[in-house]
């Protein structure tokens, strides 16, 4: 993923983790705002992670996140999709096949378990 996505995605999870919602919408209507002028379809992807991420930390609803994955797996982009079925490990709601998709990821893409994995 370029490294400016991933830097969108990193600011706005660690904003959540410290309960900074609002700020969070705010960085995600810029980065919306940017994908209007420039398109593209990794920012877009990145873009559903972001909706995803805020939705859970709205809702504590995993059917956003869950959505997404589903979105995410017609993409070819296997760390964009293995953040977003981390995201339902780490809340506890993965499904089984949703667990072994993750594990196959982190597999393949050589990162380390999600906490989960390892309890």
């Amino acid at each position: 993923m370029p490294s400016w996505f991933e830097a969108v995605d990193v600011v706005v999870a660690e904003g959540l983790a410290r309960g900074q919602l609002v700020q969070a919408r705010r960085a995600l209507e810029i980065f919306a705002a940017t994908l209007e002028r420039e398109p593209s379809s990794t920012g877009t992807a990145a873009r559903e992670l972001l909706v995803a991420r805020i939705a859970l930390a709205e809702t504590g609803a995993f059917t956003v996140v869950r959505e997404c994955a589903r979105l995410l797996c017609a993409h070819d982009l296997p760390w964009l999709r293995l953040k977003c079925l981390r995201l339902l490990v780490d809340g506890g709601d993965a499904e089984p096949s949703e667990l072994a998709s993750a594990q196959a990821l982190e597999q393949q893409l050589g990162t380390r378990p999600t906490r989960i994995y390892t309890r």
